[in-house]
């Protein structure tokens, strides 16, 4: 076929209607192919460039064949798209993707570059592109990372023991409320405890316990009278789960009243070697412990952060990531303690960790529909907050601030907005002013991590990242907490405020931020009631299953907004979460459920949030949440998933024998080698594409074996 015939291929398909099949996954597969009537055109996986809010920026390598021919003219597009991110399904949609440049060989001269440009911005709004969201973890090149706090990392106070035990931190000194019968119920700790004039009872674990004139030694109660039994189903009903393992052993119960952590171990440590590093790690717990055979140093991994001691009996200090010994860096990721890779500066697992704590969850608010309350504890009581021209409310669990003559309240990861500290409350298009400029010294800290991206007058476009929940970028790792204390309200209720130890927070590459309790005793639900303890109000992290880790309290899927914190407490004064049904629900659901602005969204960013370049053609309802037309992928005939773009838009197949070029309509080793810091770009393109795969085969492989960390 001549020059010139190509050219009217190229003319008539800008014109022709897209015949679309039904093809595999199309979350998990590239390239996508698009059949036309006159030809194909096949996107190759996007190369994710930079990440802004909910507005990413890529290049991909694309393929044009005209039917009938057997070569394709392959070329690259710079393409920009909205976000629709659920990372409770692990999925990405590209939506009203606008095509800003397209780069074609010389062959193709530039009115025919500009047709195509023109056909693939009227036709790539039409098509759905879902990436699996560990395929765009592993390939993003940058984000626009949030600028580190200054948060403190003072070690907690580290306790070890060698069987079983529990460990219940207080809110500082004790604090009783009155019940019924003569009995008082401590407020201010996790975990169900009553007094009656010098003793005290607790129940967890499906066990009674009983302490006389303290709460330091602690003894099983077999028969508890029915006086007793009656308070905790009324004020504290059982959290049981058939799939967690229950224990007849009695734990020894350990009460703190400053942040700690609990160390348990089967026995004496039992130091084993990790395969290539001169590290040994204890590896009868549950809890990330090491040695490093060089320094003679043990290390603690807690709450994402780095201590280390010469001696286990202390002092513990912090120990920075990027002074690690690098033999940390040598833990093979497959093995018993790889996860802790993630808080190993300069490794892949940090990198993503990194990118996955700047990567929002997004939802589209119903103005119409979303509502919101508030309780407090007597009158509101605002206080300022310093650095900033703000004030907020100290006397309830909901995150109420005050600017000027507004008030603004963050619920659910949605910002709302009213004249009144008690509402009504509006589904608000605007942030407070001075909301960034909170200090992580403030209980406050995390709702600057809650965003909103666009508006129209049916709905706002809202995104939370998750420093909403607790996980905070802290140089070039991740952290759970700030490690500020921070002091619950206490007035006629108790409102606590977020933890940062205390309840063995771990990471997973897959699932986030966990919590356990100690081994063979159940899970957290078994033990801890209360609300608060850590992430906003009722927020419950992602969790591990049994045997060692259980789903606490209001839990929800990895990714989901936690529930709605306006509650109001019982008449015992003890913050119970709400049965009612979160605000607003996810992309996902919505996409479920059919909810769908019908209005076109203005381009207009708010003037209060961070301005960024976007596309103008952001989509209506329908077109956000469910494309017209899907691409097919064809099964056996899909095309290998081995072209890449450089920066430049030069056009590269990974081969068997290295990188190759476009020449003379077919690939070859190019003639000239590519530079240097070009071959290392390919080959890191390369390198994540395939770490995205591995990520989403280890993603499925975790969840069909029911998640989480068995016993070493």
């Amino acid at each position: 076929m001549c020059t010139s015939h190509r050219y009217i291929f190229l003319s008539i398909i800008f014109i022709s209607r897209i015949t679309l099949g039904q093809g595999d996954d199309q979350t998990s597969f590239w390239p996508k192919e698009i059949t036309a009537e006159k030809g194909t055109v096949i996107m190759y996986q996007p190369q994710p460039e930079l990440l802004k809010g909910d507005i990413l920026e890529a290049r991909a390598a694309i393929s044009v064949t005209p039917a009938g021919e057997q070569a394709p003219i392959f070329g690259a597009i710079w393409m920009t798209s909205y976000l629709d991110i659920d990372k409770s399904e692990r999925s990405v949609n590209l939506v009203s993707v606008k095509v800003n440049h397209v780069r074609l060989p010389e062959e193709v001269d530039s009115t025919r570059v500009k047709k195509l440009k023109t056909f693939l911005e009227e036709e790539m709004i039409k098509w759905s592109f879902e990436m699996n969201y560990d395929q765009l973890l592993a390939t993003l090149e940058e984000v626009d990372v949030i600028e580190n706090a200054s948060f403190e990392n003072k070690a907690p106070k580290i306790i070890f023991r060698e069987s079983g035990a529990i460990l219940i931190v207080v809110d500082g000194e004790p604090k009783f409320k009155g019940l019924e019968k003569g009995y008082e119920q401590l407020i201010n700790a996790p975990a169900f405890i009553v007094k009656k004039k010098s003793k005290y009872f607790l129940y967890g674990g499906n066990m009674w316990f009983r302490a006389k004139d303290n709460m330091n030694s602690w003894e099983r109660l077999k028969n508890p009278p029915t006086s007793l039994t009656s308070l905790q189903k009324k004020y504290n009903p059982s959290d049981e789960d058939p799939l967690t393992e229950k224990s007849d052993e009695v734990p020894e119960i350990i009460m703190a009243y400053e942040p700690s952590e609990l160390v348990v171990t089967d026995g004496k440590l039992k130091f084993t070697p990790i395969d290539n590093t001169q590290l040994l790690y204890v590896d009868n717990t549950e809890s990330d412990i090491f040695m490093d055979i060089n320094s003679q140093n043990y290390y603690i991994l807690l709450s994402g952060r780095w201590f280390m001691t010469k001696s286990l009996d202390g002092p513990w200090v912090y120990a920075q990531p990027e002074k690690l010994s690098k033999e940390f860096a040598k833990i093979p990721e497959e093995s018993v303690k790889g996860e802790v890779l993630a808080a190993v500066p300069g490794t892949d697992a940090a990198r993503e960790a990194v990118l996955d704590a700047n990567i929002p969850q997004t939802a589209a608010i119903d103005r119409k529909t979303a509502t919101a309350s508030v309780t407090y504890d007597g009158e509101p009581k605002f206080e300022p907050i310093a650095e900033t021209s703000l004030a907020s409310a100290v006397n309830t669990s909901s995150a109420v601030f005050k600017s000027k003559d507004v008030y603004f309240l963050c619920d659910n990861a949605v910002w709302f907005r009213s004249a009144t500290p008690n509402g009504p409350w509006v589904v608000s298009d605007v942030r407070p002013v001075d909301i960034d400029k909170i200090p992580a010294s403030n209980p406050a800290y995390h709702v600057k991590y809650v965003y909103i991206y666009d508006s129209t007058p049916e709905v706002v476009y809202v995104g939370y990242t998750p420093g909403y929940v607790g996980c905070y970028v802290y140089g070039s790792t991740v952290v759970y907490g700030t490690g500020y204390y921070y002091s619950g309200w206490y007035g006629l209720y108790y409102y606590p405020r977020p933890v940062t130890y205390g309840f063995s927070v771990r990471y997973s590459p897959y699932y986030g931020w966990s919590m356990g309790v100690s081994v063979g005793f159940g899970g957290p639900g078994y033990w801890y009631h209360g609300v608060g303890w850590w992430g906003p109000p009722v927020y419950r992290p992602p969790y591990y299953r049994p045997p060692y880790h259980h789903r606490p309290p209001g839990y929800r899927p990895p990714g989901y907004r936690p529930p709605s914190s306006n509650h109001r407490p019982p008449s015992g004064g003890v913050h119970q979460p709400s049965t009612r049904p979160a605000t607003a629900n996810n992309l996902y659901k919505n996409r479920k459920n059919g909810v769908r602005p019908s209005t076109r969204p203005s381009a207009t960013r708010p003037s209060n949030t961070k301005p960024m370049s976007r596309p103008a053609n952001r989509p209506s309802g329908q077109e956000r949440y469910k494309p017209a037309t899907r691409p097919a992928n064809t099964g056996s005939s899909r095309s290998p998933n081995n072209v890449y773009t450089d920066q430049s838009g030069n056009v590269y197949r990974k081969g068997n024998e290295g990188w190759e070029t476009r020449q003379n309509k077919q690939w070859s080793a190019p003639t000239h080698q590519p530079n240097r810091n070009t071959n290392q770009n390919l080959n890191q393109s390369y390198q994540n594409r395939q770490r995205g795969t591995q990520r989403t085969q280890g993603y499925n492989r975790v969840r069909s074996a029911g998640g989480g960390r068995g016993r070493r």
